[in-house]
């Protein structure tokens, strides 16, 4: 069950359906000029080449410690083959690529079928941000619900993966905030997606990168959806002061690195195996540990955006956001121990008065993942009203 700290809310449809995935639903927009911008399967593998460097031309045995070490950051020891991966992940990826100024960036955009006589430039538009260990495929269900035409909100979405993650490769680029929202605003550019007003709905980090983009481009955003946002305060890892020193840090994330994929339990209230969601846990697990393996500078990527990103300390950015007069959607987990659900709620509850926050019971850090009929349900009701959708 959840909770809402705002006004009434527009009913909805108990059930939430999944829209049909069938290969209609994705459309590439301005065909015949995107087949000329898209970044090709040899152009990512061969940037991905590049970033393994001439280092992975010496053999392992004769390389040093240091150039293990970040080499194993930047994913210098990874064969990555775009065909091999896709079929690890066959249901939903971002599967269209362009190079941005900081590399490629792999995405996934959606428009619902529409009626003959329907302008499609004219519905509305939502920009998923994935989280800090994860990407764009935990968007899938709430993706198809957006699109969806009967239960949804009948809107056009675009997920991707931030730099490092997924099937977009780092480059070795600080991963900074400033980073993560010139990436998003590039793309979206490029898709020419800027003539409409943007709906954002964030998770854990890429709240963070919402709200950011808020701020440095306030007249083409609509509304905010913040689920668990960082920045605000934050657990952190263990020796997380070591891991931002150069050269140690790089050490102990490698000898992590098998740890990574199993902390994604804490993300989660009950991760118990007889719950309906553990499935999601699990899937959580296997993502993570297919980043490690198959994204070219996961490590890195991860290592550099805690040493780079404001994942906690950021409320002035709140607080400046919260004086704006767009809608505003919080969802958090009530047993959310990775952002102190306590301190969280207070702080948003005191900088977005005129926001609705929304607190999902006996849930944890990953609402979506724990809660989704929920969250998903929240979700849909508040870009309802915001979308005029019946």
């Amino acid at each position: 069950m959840s909770s809402s700290r705002s006004a009434k809310k527009a009913t909805t449809s108990k059930d939430i359906t999944k829209a049909i995935k069938s290969s209609d639903n994705l459309v590439s927009r301005n065909g015949i000029v995107f087949k000329q911008q898209f970044s090709t399967e040899e152009e990512v593998n061969n940037q991905a080449s590049e970033i393994r460097g001439a280092s992975s031309t010496v053999s392992r045995s004769r390389r040093s410690l240091i150039s293990r070490i970040f080499g194993g950051c930047m994913g210098s020891d990874i064969e990555y083959n775009l065909a091999d991966q896709f079929v690890n992940d066959t249901t939903f990826f971002a599967d269209c690529f362009v190079t941005l100024s900081h590399g490629v960036t792999a995405y996934r955009y959606i428009e619902p079928r529409v009626d003959d006589g329907v302008d499609i430039d004219k519905l509305p538009i939502t920009i998923l941000l994935h989280g800090l260990y994860n990407f764009s495929y935990m968007w899938a269900d709430l993706a198809d619900t957006l699109v969806d035409n009967e239960q949804g909100v009948h809107s056009r979405v675009l997920v991707f993966d931030f730099y490092g993650r997924g099937r977009s490769p780092w480059t070795g680029v600080p991963i900074s905030l400033d980073a993560l929202v010139v990436q998003t605003k590039e793309l979206i550019d490029f898709l020419g997606l800027d003539k409409t007003p943007l709906s954002i709905i964030g998770y854990d980090l890429g709240a963070v990168v919402g709200v950011g983009f808020a701020a440095k481009y306030p007249f083409i955003t609509k509304s905010l959806t913040l689920i668990s946002p960082l920045g605000i305060k934050y657990r952190g890892q263990p020796r997380e002061k070591l891991l931002c020193r150069k050269y140690i840090g790089e050490y102990m994330i490698l000898n992590r690195k098998n740890d990574i994929p199993n902390a994604q339990n804490d993300h989660y209230y009950n991760n118990a195996s007889y719950t309906s969601h553990f499935p999601y846990v699990c899937r959580d697990i296997e993502m993570i540990k297919w980043q490690i393996i198959n994204t070219p500078g996961y490590l890195g990527a991860i290592l550099s955006t805690y040493r780079k990103f404001p994942i906690r300390r950021m409320d002035d950015l709140y607080n400046a956001i919260g004086l704006h007069t767009r809608s505003v959607l919080m969802v958090l987990g009530d047993h959310d121990v990775i952002i102190s659900y306590n301190s969280t709620l207070k702080k948003l509850t005191k900088w977005f008065p005129n926001g609705q926050i929304v607190d999902v019971r006996d849930c944890g850090h990953n609402v979506l993942g724990e809660k989704f009929a929920d969250a998903a349900n929240e979700i849909l009701c508040f870009h309802k009203v915001l979308f005029g959708t019946k």
